[in-house]
């Protein structure tokens, strides 16, 4: 499967973390392979949440900064004990505005274990100038429409209610 693809699969959300605020993400929350991950600081707003769609398992990082303006949803699809990251949705000072990277090619020739391959360039589109306006329940909204996850209806500032 193509990786567009992929991130266009429905997906059904199986576990959304807490949100932690004010602490260090631990290395272990986002992994990308054995011997690295993804941490953002104390500064910021995160959770990670857990998705499936035929057979697969992806992790989806939520993060957002709102003094400085940044946000992050990156969807990683697993591969044993690594990850894949297919598409990042981000808002930062540096682009303007809001704006997805999304991996080329098929998804068993991606690079697993880094954020970005250092030989291939990353499809990237901006998303527009809509005000950057984000708490908890806005945060996961935005992920989930974007990676196309089911189940937002089911959760409340951070809760998943089965």
């Amino acid at each position: 499967m193509r990786a567009l693809l992929a991130v266009r699969e429905p997906k059904v959300l199986v576990n959304l973390g807490a949100w932690s605020i004010g602490r260090k993400m631990p290395a272990s929350a986002f992994p990308l392979s054995r011997s690295h991950s993804y941490q953002v600081g104390a500064s910021w707003h995160w959770c990670v949440a857990d998705a499936r769609a035929k057979g697969q398992e992806f992790k989806i990082l939520i993060a957002f900064n709102a003094g400085k303006f940044d946000y992050r949803a990156w969807l990683s699809l697993r591969y044993g004990n690594d990850y894949a990251l297919l598409a990042r949705l981000e808002h930062h000072r540096s682009h303007k505005g809001w704006h997805i990277h999304c991996k080329r090619g098929p998804c068993d020739g991606l690079v697993r274990g880094v954020v970005k391959e250092p030989l291939d360039r990353d499809r990237s589109r901006t998303c527009g100038a809509a005000p950057f306006e984000v708490g908890h329940h806005d945060a996961l909204k935005l992920a989930f429409r974007s990676f196309n996850v089911s189940g937002e209806s089911q959760f409340s500032e951070g809760e998943l209610h089965l």
